[in-house]
């Protein structure tokens, strides 16, 4: 008997994943994932960020290629200006098949309040809108009955008076999430 094995070629073109490695203005460096829809990527940047030279990591289909003007890109390591839209072509390992998704940055202002209480309450606010969203892991319990709260200058830290103890907690702020984190005593 003779077995032949034949391989065959994927014909999906699909960019799975992207986004961006990031600093905020204090330096700290966070992952920033895009938003897909459909063929419509668009990812939010802090205002700090330098779009002239991003390396974007994404993921695609097995075996495929990616170009921008046809030139061939590599996850996190192909820097590209993201000024304007770019798009990004994927093509399957066929050769034939190809998908193309227009890729945009868009600046964003990372704004964060925060009402001592019990614990604090962290809000995200929409910039453009004035809208509040509540902070994953909001409410963060820094002592008893929180009375007042002032951050660092550089926004990394926070300082937050507890009445009933007397005492006051410092936490650190995650610039992306707006989480805090009680630093040790």
């Amino acid at each position: 008997y003779v077995v032949t094995a034949y391989h065959s070629k994927n014909y999906t073109a699909q960019l799975n994943s992207f986004s961006f490695r990031c600093a905020v203005s204090n330096g700290d460096v966070y992952d920033w994932d895009a938003v897909f829809s459909g063929n419509i990527v668009t990812a939010s940047l802090p205002e700090s960020a330098d779009l002239t030279a991003l390396k974007p990591a994404f993921s695609v289909s097995d075996n495929a290629t990616v170009t921008v003007n046809g030139i061939v890109q590599t996850s996190g390591e192909s820097a590209q200006n993201f000024s304007g839209s770019l798009v990004y072509k994927v093509t399957a390992e066929d050769g034939v098949v190809s998908k193309s998704y227009t890729v945009t940055v868009i600046k964003k202002r990372l704004e964060y309040v925060y009402l001592p209480a019990y614990g604090v309450a962290g809000y995200s606010v929409d910039t453009s809108s004035g809208e509040l969203t509540a902070v994953p892991g909001s409410p963060f319990f820094t002592g008893m009955a929180a009375g007042g709260m002032t951050s660092s200058p550089d926004g990394r830290f926070a300082y937050v008076a507890n009445r009933d103890a007397k005492s006051i907690t410092a936490v650190t702020v995650n610039m992306k999430t707006g989480a805090l984190t009680s630093l040790p005593a």
